[in-house]
């Protein structure tokens, strides 16, 4: 099996996010200080009105004005606490301007018990845990949203964004699609559907959607950020590399652009240029973690183990995330086994299944280091349980195969071999010499 760690990536498309939560009232989008003058003279006319008080909230929260948009909210509520819209714009109140996200919950709970046809209740709802990364939660509000009211294309981007980040690519491409036939100019709503056909390697698809992206916004950089990512998959890496240049020229201070025309540059075999942007990269920003993993990776490659092992600690130093934490790890703990410093190396790799001891990747990792230490029944056992946990990975079944051969166990060796060529024919004509090798040797 190949060391994860040292095998570069491929350039790292940006999911634009989820929409953020908008007000009830999109007239004021248009003129929210004509629009307050209005509902204010209405509120004074009619001073009983709990709807009046909910628009005029909403022009002050538009405005600026968000204490006195909470005073209306709360009046409204006062005239009829069985006002579902009240308690959902203090809702947004409380999430967007006070930062408490339990009064938040609680008042877009209270409005969809008020009315459970309040389809924008349902979409702040899913905004909100979005915001905590419970997609799975979003997405059933956004679903319940686009239920109640068919044409949002707003509730069905976000729908089809949190799709996207969940790995679900075909359900992403089929809400985004809805969002452009009901918005056909839709910025976003190309950019994520792209990334999507992207991932589903419908690359024809998602040229075409970059290329709407850049007609829509010529000046985004985002949309050449995104198409460059089509193309080098397409393998037209000229073409790729003039829009990440593209986007550099628009946004010079992005970390990002630098860091992907950095791997693309060292893909193509520009070593040199390549660590000069991860040094840009990381110059812009002195906290941007994925490029201080790059350049470690990249030292191993050149033997510089002691400098990855700094860049490491340093990414560990910012990294908050345990995505983040779990790969540099798992990289200090390669990078210190292959320096024979075998039980820093262990400590490493355990940190790595503290943080995520459900992955079978890190199982995989400690394994390593004690094949590298020359501890075989530990790294059978560690390579064992990433198998308990992905019993249908080849990779896992190669290497502890080879495993089970360099401790003379030949016969174990041979069965893993076999079940590697079950899992991938591919591997065939390499298992057959494994098994071959195994065989004179028992």
């Amino acid at each position: 099996m190949k060391n994860v760690f040292l095998i570069l990536i491929l350039l790292i498309p940006a999911i634009l996010s989820a929409q953020d939560i908008r007000q009830l009232d999109i007239r004021l989008t248009n003129d929210s200080a004509g629009f307050y003058e209005i509902v204010h003279e209405i509120s004074n006319t009619n001073p009983q009105d709990a709807s009046g008080f909910v628009d005029r909230g909403i022009a002050n929260y538009h405005l600026g004005n968000f204490d006195q948009a909470f005073s209306d909210y709360n009046k409204a509520i006062e005239l009829d606490p069985s006002y579902s819209d009240a308690y959902m714009e203090r809702g947004i109140y409380y999430l967007e301007v006070k930062k408490d996200s339990m009064l938040s919950i609680s008042d877009y709970n209270k409005a969809i018990e008020l009315n459970p046809q309040n389809a924008a209740a349902y979409y702040n709802r899913g905004v909100f845990y979005g915001e905590y990364a419970q997609y799975d939660l979003a997405i059933a509000e956004y679903r319940k949203a686009v239920e109640i009211k068919s044409d949002d294309a707003g509730a069905y981007y976000n729908l089809g964004t949190d799709y996207l980040t969940t790995g679900m690519y075909s359900e992403s491409a089929a809400s985004l699609t809805q969002a452009i036939n009901l918005q056909p100019e839709f910025f976003s709503a190309y950019i994520n559907r792209a990334l999507s056909y992207l991932y589903m390697n419908e690359l024809a698809s998602a040229l075409k959607d970059a290329d709407k992206a850049v007609s829509l916004r010529p000046q985004d950089p985002e949309a050449y950020s995104t198409r460059s990512s089509v193309y080098n998959y397409l393998g037209k890496y000229d073409k790729s590399m003039a829009d990440l240049n593209q986007a550099l020229k628009i946004a010079p201070d992005n970390p990002k652009y630098y860091y992907n025309r950095a791997i693309l540059s060292r893909n193509l075999g520009h070593s040199t240029e390549a660590m000069l942007d991860l040094k840009t990269t990381l110059k812009v920003d002195p906290k941007f973690i994925p490029g201080y993993i790059q350049k470690a990776k990249w030292e191993v490659q050149d033997g510089n183990k002691v400098d990855a092992n700094c860049d490491l600690d340093i990414a560990i130093s910012y990294a908050k995330d345990n995505p983040s934490l779990h790969e540099c790890y798992c990289g200090k703990a390669m990078i210190l086994a292959q320096m024979k410093r075998y039980n820093e190396a262990v400590e490493q790799a355990d940190k790595a299944i503290k943080l995520r001891y459900n992955e079978p990747e890190a199982y995989y990792y400690r394994s390593k280091v004690y094949q590298y230490k020359g501890d075989y029944s530990k790294a059978i056992a560690d390579e064992t349980k990433a198998i308990e946990m992905m019993p249908e990975n080849a990779d896992y079944y190669e290497y502890r195969g080879q495993l089970f051969f360099d401790n003379g166990q030949y016969g174990n060796a041979i069965r893993d071999w076999n079940e590697t060529k079950r899992l991938d024919p591919e591997r065939s004509d390499r298992m057959n010499y494994n098994i071959r090798l195994a065989e004179e040797n028992k």
